[in-house]
């Protein structure tokens, strides 16, 4: 449940994943601990730094906020639309890019260096996961 709601671009759904996670934590979230919000696009994964990866609705860009605020947008070059979904420890992020022919991956490492891959016969393309350090890393 909180994945879907958590990917959703609706605000409903977002609000609605909000309560969720302060339901969970058995009290109010101010009580439990700090939170930062974001006014356009969604938050779709974090890592063990709690450097967080998404999308911004408005650009179609996506995004990088380390726990200090420092923010770094992104797009896969030469294309309309990216959305990140998922980030491991080491900074790599991947997620989903689109353009005429449909969806495709990426993989974005720390240093901005771009891989991006489609899968034979796939319809859609939208990396939720990949390894690091011998273990599986998982988006949403």
């Amino acid at each position: 449940m909180a994945r879907s709601l958590l990917n959703s671009r609706s605000l409903y759904h977002r609000a609605a994943f909000a309560a969720f996670c302060i339901a969970i934590s058995g009290g109010s979230a101010g009580a439990k601990a700090t939170y930062t919000t974001f006014d356009d696009g969604a938050v779709a994964g974090i890592n063990a730094s709690d450097t967080v990866t998404g999308w911004a609705d408005s650009s179609s860009n996506s995004f990088i906020r380390t726990v200090d605020g420092n923010v770094t947008t992104f797009a896969v070059p030469g294309v309309a639309n990216t959305d990140a979904i998922g980030i491991n420890d080491e900074g790599t992020v991947g997620g989903v890019y689109y353009d005429n022919a449909g969806s495709h991956g990426f993989l974005r490492t720390a240093d901005g260096a771009f891989t991006t891959f489609d899968v034979p016969g796939a319809s859609l393309v939208e990396p939720h996961s990949h390894q690091q350090q011998g273990r599986n890393y998982r988006g949403l």
